[in-house]
Formats: structure tokens, sequence, C-alpha cells
């Protein structure tokens, strides 16, 4: 025992000897004192900084003044770092009240979410809006709030003279639109009407220079709507989610629109609408009511798809038709990104077939009928399938299968043998394609895991989850 604690205190003695040598010679050694990056550049360009920080994520300034005493004097005397005012549930009425101390009422944004919409909120915040200067706003975007009726209560019906994104929903009737329309003629670019319950346009909307219209849950007459179109023949993005309405009774064309978006649709929606420089087209969730219409057949032969360079079909639960996207595909040279996603129809598999072969002129027969009904017999022989393509999504498709994948995936590769090009096979002439980049099979039970690295080791970018677990 005795031994046990003499050696016990030796050691104990021994580390306190090394932990005081350790620290007699930290204390040798000189601290460099943390350098102030922020603090020795100009204020103009720090301000500048702060202003893209808050602007390019659309976030507040407030938790970036919290940072030094210093930061909180520079930004809070910096009123243009707060012009974007975002209501929700968190204290809306103390949040106006603090910015419109900073900013004397001079907003580029005012923004009003849902849930700062309640009865009892808007009456504590709405006294609080009366410093703002509504000629200064550039973007309104308001939930359940009735705007319309503030300002024109308040005397501000024409103030809106520079005001370019508009988004309104269902607290702001289509009718009372009209009060403020002939303030945004000039300076609206970018219109969105919402509505929780399909509602119906009474008066038509007279606004005109947009370059973008989105319509949700709404009827429209096909008049209201043929004049609208008629009058912004600069429109660019066009999106209609579940509107309703009986089809264009003359033909439009929008020389400039580049993106249209359908979603939830049950009429045909663009027949009679001319789109010849469209560059991304989407469709979500169609109804059953586009199969006996035969939409994609009829808006792949009346249309030319050569400027489109992404085409998008996603939760095509009630109708996809194989042949209607063939007709797409067959005509578009410059297309760089198709996505088929959450879409449970076998005609999944033409299309991957179809992109399989490297040329129209040697597709497989066991497709014909399809392919027939494309039309693609019409081109000239030697012609590449989508030469341009190189992202692809199947995710959540049933009927992608690891054979057509691997397939279309080879048709594409270029194998260089003594400094010269081959095809897959490495005798074929090299394709004229572009490789696959990116490949996106999430959630397709067909598709063997076994050969997934197979697809890694031969496209850049692979993208795989067997099921929600994995």
């Amino acid at each position: 025992m005795l031994q046990n604690s003499s050696g016990a205190l030796s050691n104990a003695g021994s580390d306190k000897r090394i932990r005081q040598h350790s620290v007699s010679q930290d204390a040798t050694v000189t601290i460099q004192p943390l350098i102030d990056h922020f603090g020795i550049i100009p204020i103009e360009i720090f301000i500048e900084i702060v202003k893209m920080v808050v602007h390019e994520t659309h976030s507040s300034p407030l938790p970036i003044s919290h940072v030094s005493k210093k930061w909180q004097d520079v930004i809070h005397k910096s009123p243009f770092l707060w012009d974007s005012l975002v209501l929700t549930n968190r204290r809306p009425a103390a949040k106006v009240e603090f910015w419109m101390a900073r900013t004397l009422g001079k907003l580029r944004e005012l923004s009003i979410r849902r849930q700062a919409a309640t009865k009892a909120r808007m009456e504590s915040w709405t006294r609080y809006l009366e410093p703002v200067r509504w000629e200064t706003l550039r973007i309104l975007k308001v939930e359940r709030w009735p705007v319309v009726e503030y300002i024109s209560r308040i005397g501000k019906v024409n103030a809106l003279v520079n005001l370019e994104v508009l988004e309104i929903d269902r607290a702001n009737s289509l009718d009372s639109f009209r009060l403020i329309q002939n303030s945004l003629d000039s300076s609206l670019r970018h219109l969105t009407i919402l509505s929780t319950h399909p509602r119906s346009f009474r008066t038509p909307l007279q606004v005109r220079n947009l370059t973008t219209l989105t319509l949700i849950d709404v009827n429209v007459p096909s008049g209201y709507f043929c004049d609208l179109l008629s009058a912004n023949p600069l429109l660019e993005h066009l999106s209609l989610e579940g509107v309703r309405y009986d089809g264009i009774k003359k033909y439009i064309t929008l020389l400039h629109l580049k993106s249209l978006h359908l979603c939830r649709y049950f009429y045909i929606p663009v027949h009679g609408l001319k789109m010849p420089a469209l560059e991304v087209f989407r469709i979500d969730r169609p109804s059953a009511m586009m199969r006996a219409t035969n939409f994609l057949r009829r808006f792949a032969s009346s249309y030319s798809s050569a400027h489109l360079t992404e085409i998008v079909f996603s939760s095509c639960r009630d109708y996809f038709c194989s042949y209607g996207l063939i007709s797409l595909l067959r005509t578009s040279p410059n297309l760089q990104s198709l996505e088929v996603s959450y879409t449970p129809s076998q005609e999944v598999t033409f299309v991957i077939e179809f992109l399989s072969t490297p040329y129209y002129s040697s597709l497989p027969q066991a497709n014909a009928p399809e392919l027939q009904a494309s039309g693609y017999s019409n081109l000239p022989p030697q012609s590449p399938v989508c030469p341009n393509l190189t992202h692809v999504n199947f995710s959540g498709c049933p009927g992608a299968e690891t054979g057509p994948i691997m397939r279309m995936v080879k048709s594409r590769l270029t194998v260089i043998d003594n400094g010269k090009q081959f095809g897959w096979d490495g005798q074929s002439p090299p394709p004229l394609s572009r490789a696959i980049s990116s490949l996106v099979i999430d959630y397709c039970p067909q598709i063997d895991p076994a050969w997934v690295s197979w697809l890694l080791h031969r496209v850049p970018s692979v993208s795989y989850v067997l099921s929600a677990d994995e």
C-alpha cells in the first residue's frame, strides 16, 4: 500500500511539473489579435455587400444587424436595406412599426402572408401602414387581405404607378381589380391571380405589357382570355393552373412566349395559340379529359418545337400519351432536359426506347404503332434523336426498366480506340448526339440495383433511390 501511495504521489508530482513547464512555454507565445476585415473596408462597400445578401437571399437585415454594435448602427441608418417588408404571424404590428421607422414608408416590396391576414391581426397592423408611399412599390403580394379595398379607402387608388409585380387572391375580387388597373397599365409586368375556389371573370382585365401571367383556379370566358393574351404580345411566361375556359376562338400568336405551364387542365387550352419561340413546356397532373380530346397529339401536330430546350411531364396519373410526347421529341433538336416523373403508365418505356436509338432510320419495329403515329418516318434518314439531350429524369415511373435505360445511355457514348472515335460497340460511327450527363431514376422499381454501378461509371451524375426509406 505504501509503495503504491508513494508511486502515485511521484506521478502526480511529475504531472504537475509537466503542466508548469507547458504553461511557461505557452506564456512566451505571442497571440495575434483577430483582424476585423469589415472594419477596414469603406462603409459604402460594406452596405453593398449587405444589400446583395439581403436581396439575393430574400432575408431580413435584422439578423445581420445583431452581429455587432457598429454593424447595427450602419444597417439601421440605411433605409434601402429595409425596403422589403414581409408580414407573417410573428408580431406583424411591431414589425410594420419597426420597418416604417427606418424606411419612412419608402418600400420596394410589400408581402402579406395569410397568417398575418386574420381579422384580429389585420386590425393591429393596418394602422401602421399609413406612412407607406405606395408610388415607390415595385412588388405587391397579398393573401387574404383586401388590399384594393384598403387603398381605395385611403385614397391611393391611382398611386401604384411603378408597380411591376402583383399577386392577389380571392380576398380581392376580380371586379375590384378594375379600380387599380388604370394606374398599373404602363408599369405592371408580372401578374398572378389565384383563388382557393374557382371564380369567374365578370369584367375583362385591361392590362397590357405583361411578360408573366399566372392564373390559378379561375374561370375565364374565352372572349376575355383572348383579349388578355392579345393585349400582351410581349408575354414570355404563361402558367395556367386549374383554369377553365371554353377554348380560344381565334388564332393568337405570341412571338415572345418562352415558357408554358399547364396544371390540372380539363380542356384544350392552347388550341389556336401560336408560340414560335417556346423553350419550356411543362404539364402537371393532366386530367383524363385530355385523353378524350387527344390533347398531346393535337398539340404536337400544330406546333413546331424546334426551340424547345426543356419538356416536363409530372404526375401524369390520369393521362399520358407516349406517341404525343414522341411527336414533340422528334422535332426538338435543341432539347436539353426531359422529365417524365411520377407517371405510372407503362408507355414510358416507349419514350425511353425512342431515346435509345441514335438515328431515326434504325428505330426498332417493336414500337412501330406508336412511332408511326408520331410521324417519325417522315424525317430524313440518319437524323439523330434529340442530339442535345443531356439531362433525363424518369423518377417515380414503374415503366422505366434497366434495359432501355442502359441502351439509351450506351447509344450516346463515344469509344476512343487508337485515337479513333467509335460508337459503343467499337465498330459503328461515333454518335452525333451528346452523352447523357445527368440521370435521375429515383423510385423506379424495375431498375435492377446490380446495374446502377454500371451507370455510375458512364454518367457523371446519377440519382438512384430505391424507396423513400433508403
